[in-house]
């Protein structure tokens, strides 16, 4: 029973929500509260860790021609296997090192075609971070060559050769051996899985291939793109009275009884107690605060990270369709901490809200062993028939451009990057200084009859900006 139990919170903190089918599944939390971190807790917390660090994305090139990405690194089972060669990577003596070169990002590229995996993983955990958390407590020196390793390229062919990236340098290793034959096995099960149920992985092709400019981040083949139309659902609308007590004293440890509550004119329930309060909304929206906090002078990352998991594991619960999507440092009053956000993924592609409030559907702020302020938008997937997007008519990346010339010239004259010639310079330019550009679907949390949105996300300079796939219509920017 307890194998089971760990089994589901491991998979869990990348997960964090409310799994409901009528009911509330209540998930007795396995680690304990005491201040002392116990073996089994130190044994448990390195699991979770591993998920907390997981990649945000992986990109699998089969051959020449041959790409994709896999978003649920954890579910796919890509993760657990590539762990196996991370550790042999950053464990190796420097006599297991043939050749060790830095290289450019035109000599990168060229190695896009060849059979590897590259794990990208998030901005904001560090190199000593990323490799503690997954258990690797004596690196060798390849940990302090980049601080902040923002990918990690690995040759999945006869070549025992990785590369290390910040996205600016490129170190490329070369060892006598290599283990990765779990790695290889995991990628051959996708690659086999998707021939037998006769739907192809969707492709993916480095931009400098696709469109010969000097970018190597990975778009979608977007007319041979497999998209499912998925519906949402608000939760809150589906619960009684007595399961929304039930999730308030949860969230504020004490009966419905002893609970302060006020019903607003909008609708939205505020529920007090002490210092604490929980505000419920019928776009299902839960909102938790505990605006006191104790001195919280040092970050540390680990006790912040098994605070969120004893909250959540008492609190609420776990589902699997949600991951880890940002990482940043916050603080307030001398205090130092972190907030989690995290989103969703929907048949094997990520999932935004339409909002420029709210960017997670799940956000918590925790200092050490305090949280602050949790956020959660409720809602789960419908159950519906199995039905396609037709993408024939679905508009390429350079046709978002050019529909939208006016806003991309703006943003280029910002940076001084364009003087006003023709349309070919803007699209060249634009394809140049772009960051990321995916397929995602758009969640708007109000018309649950029509499926999400399917748009092109884009990021340039740092902001975020959504089109509809088929009319290039600008939805969203933030």
């Amino acid at each position: 029973m307890k194998e089971k139990l760990k089994t589901g919170l491991l998979f869990g903190l990348s997960i964090l929500t409310i799994f409901l089918a009528g009911k509330i599944w209540f998930v007795s939390p396995i680690l304990s509260k005491k201040d002392d971190v116990s073996k089994e807790k130190l044994f448990e917390m390195r699991y979770i860790m591993e998920d907390i660090v997981s990649p945000r994305e992986m990109v699998i090139n089969f051959g020449i021609d041959e790409h994709t990405i896999v978003y649920d690194v954890n579910e796919s089972g890509l993760w657990k296997s590539s762990l196996i060669t991370i550790e042999d990577i950053f464990t190796k003596d420097k006599k297991d090192i043939k050749s060790f070169t830095e290289i450019s990002n035109k000599e990168y590229a060229i190695m896009l075609n060849q059979e590897s995996i590259i794990l990208k993983f998030h901005d904001m955990i560090g190199t000593s971070t990323l490799l503690n958390s997954i258990g690797i407590k004596k690196a060798n020196y390849l940990s302090d060559i980049i601080p902040v390793i923002n990918k990690v390229y690995i040759s999945t062919g006869d070549n025992d050769f990785i590369v290390l990236s910040d996205d600016v340098l490129y170190y490329a290793i070369q060892f006598t051996s290599l283990e990765k034959e779990a790695l290889v096995k995991s990628i051959d099960d996708i690659k086999q899985t998707n021939i037998m149920n006769a739907k192809l992985y969707n492709r993916y092709y480095p931009m400098n291939e696709m469109y010969g400019v000097e970018n190597t981040i990975f778009i979608p083949d977007i007319h041979n793109f497999n998209a499912r139309k998925i519906y949402f659902e608000n939760v809150m609308e589906n619960l009684d009275e007595p399961y929304i007590n039930n999730i308030v004293s949860r969230f504020l440890d004490k009966s419905i009884d002893s609970v302060r509550a006020l019903t607003q004119e909008d609708g939205n329930r505020i529920y007090v107690y002490d210092n604490k309060t929980v505000s419920l909304n019928e776009n299902g929206k839960i909102n938790y605060s505990a605006p006191y906090l104790v001195d919280s002078k040092d970050l540390n990352f680990f006790k912040s990270i098994s605070t969120a998991v004893d909250f959540v594991s008492e609190k609420i619960g776990f589902n699997k369709s949600i991951h880890l999507r940002s990482l940043d440092m916050i603080g307030e009053n001398g205090n130092e901490g972190y907030r989690l956000g995290f989103g969703m993924l929907a048949d094997g592609l990520l999932v935004d809200l339409d909002s420029e409030i709210l960017s997670n559907y799940i956000e918590i702020d925790v200092y050490n062993g305090n949280v602050k302020n949790y956020v959660q938008l409720l809602r789960i997937i419908k159950e519906t028939d199995v039905k396609f997007y037709n993408m024939e008519n679905a508009m390429e990346l350079t046709d978002i451009i050019v529909q939208n010339g006016e806003l991309f010239k703006r943003l280029l004259a910002e940076k001084k990057l364009h003087d006003g010639s023709g349309l070919d310079n803007l699209v060249k330019t634009t394809l140049e200084n772009i960051s990321l550009a995916q397929i995602v679907y758009l969640d708007n949390n109000s018309v649950d009859e029509e499926p999400l949105e399917l748009v092109w996300k884009i990021v340039i300079f740092g902001k975020q900006y959504y089109f509809n796939c088929f009319s290039a219509q600008k939805l969203l920017e933030r």
